[in-house]
């Protein structure tokens, strides 16, 4: 058996807050919005003020009460709206966004 050094329990602590994971409620469903393009395809860089926010994503999770949307269905969003959070981890910058299943506009096939 190791012995349980102070770097070993900081180990473990970040280890478990890399995987945290978010459950939602009720009829809530959490997205990850799709990212904008910042470069095109020939190297030009998109300034992010002429970008315009992409209204689709990806269900990453669902709660108990939803029913006609499954994890994994790629949805469109209403332009405002959500709960972001932040769910990043190492260096990684993500977020992703908290919606009523209600307030999902459609379902993108």
């Amino acid at each position: 058996l190791f012995p349980v050094t102070p770097l070993l329990i900081m180990l473990r602590v970040a280890a478990r807050q890399l995987a945290k994971k978010y459950q939602p409620l009720g009829t809530r469903v959490l997205i990850a919005r799709d990212v904008q393009k910042t470069q095109t395809d020939a190297g030009i860089l998109i300034p992010e003020a002429s970008t315009k926010k992409l209204n689709e994503g990806n269900v990453v999770a669902i709660g108990p009460e939803v029913e006609t949307i499954k994890v994994g269905n790629k949805v469109l969003l209403p332009e405002w709206g959500g709960v972001g959070i932040d769910v990043s981890s190492g260096g990684d910058k993500e977020q992703q966004w908290l919606f009523k299943a209600e307030d999902i506009l459609a379902i993108i096939e």
